[in-house]
């Protein structure tokens, strides 16, 4: 190939292409650069410690303001705050929730949310030199303070995060008594027994009897099954504990056959003072629930008045 031909592209359309060259790169470089331009416009919010707990939270983190949080210390860098105090404001804040006392631990989130660092129950609820704090700037701007190091590290990117991980203790609980099959208006003591509650921590126990929540303070629930035979009642209980995954069990009851009812003496019933439906002498199938808790003391007889069984004395 001859030198003239390795250089045939006129020079108006040499230029063309070199313009959209540039601006392809042009392009390309401002999409490469855009997160980095996105992470720099990013600023944390003035003063705000955001606190999540992982074991009953499910929407925002709450959100602590260290401007409205008393009993600050004042140092040379701002107003210093321990992890002790943000939780405890949070605590107050959280319906019952966060009990700082039974946190076990916490993990905070380093400038930058890239990186973590735990701290144990001891560390939190020690408010001296083995705690981590936070410094707040007269600029609103929030740094953290590691124990040991005089270092502050300025959040520039997001707001500093105390995360409170879900608790690795398992619960489980026991339920008695298992599938049972009775007699219609039989009343059951069904008990639970729970294992691996945390220590400190106090039980809830929720029952689904036959699709009716009952709340009970301790794991026994008494209830009476009425039905129909070949009837099936669905017997759910959760139990839930502070620092433990709820534990649950269940069991089924079934209605069998009945009590066969007395035979009745010659003539009697043909002629005595009772007006109720019920014939008061024999088994009375009242179909339904009892009352949740039950007694044991169900309405399943009548009460009219029985013959006497002696013949009718002729006019």
């Amino acid at each position: 190939m001859s030198a003239a031909a390795t250089t045939s592209i006129p020079p108006r359309r040499h230029r063309a292409f070199a313009r959209m060259a540039a601006l392809a790169l042009l392009a390309l470089a401002a999409f490469i650069s855009w997160p980095a331009v996105e992470a720099a416009n990013a600023a944390p919010s003035p003063g705000i410690v955001e606190v999540f707990d992982y074991n009953w939270m499910t929407g925002s983190p709450i959100e602590v303001d260290l401007r409205q949080l008393s009993g600050g210390k004042p140092t040379g860098d701002g107003e210093e705050f321990t992890v002790g105090q943000i939780l405890r404001d949070a605590a107050g804040r959280s319906s019952g929730q966060l009990v700082v006392d039974k946190v076990e631990k916490i993990e905070l989130a380093l400038p930058g949310g890239t990186q973590y660092v735990t701290f144990s129950k001891k560390q939190i609820q020690n408010d001296g030199a083995t705690q981590p704090k936070f410094i707040l700037a007269d600029s609103g701007s929030v740094s953290l303070k590691k124990p040991g190091d005089p270092t502050l590290y300025e959040y520039a990117v997001l707001n500093p995060k105390l995360t409170i991980p879900k608790s690795a203790k398992t619960m489980t609980v026991d339920l008695s008594p298992r599938d049972k099959t009775v007699e219609s208006g039989t009343t059951i003591s069904f008990r639970a027994k729970v294992r691996g509650v945390p220590t400190g921590s106090s039980l809830t126990f929720k029952w689904l009897v036959g699709g009716v929540v009952k709340t009970t303070p301790t794991g026994v629930l008494k209830h009476t099954f009425k039905g129909d035979r070949g009837d099936s009642f669905a017997v759910a209980l959760t139990v839930s504990a502070s620092g433990a995954d709820d534990a649950t069990a269940g069991t089924q009851v079934f209605i069998g056959k009945s009590s066969e009812p007395k035979k009745k003496k010659k003539n009697e019933g043909k002629k005595n003072n009772d007006t109720s439906d019920d014939p008061g002498d024999g088994y009375y199938d009242d179909p339904g629930y009892g009352d949740g808790y039950g007694t044991g003391l169900g309405d399943d007889y009548g009460n009219g008045s029985p013959g006497t069984g002696l013949p009718a004395t002729p006019k």
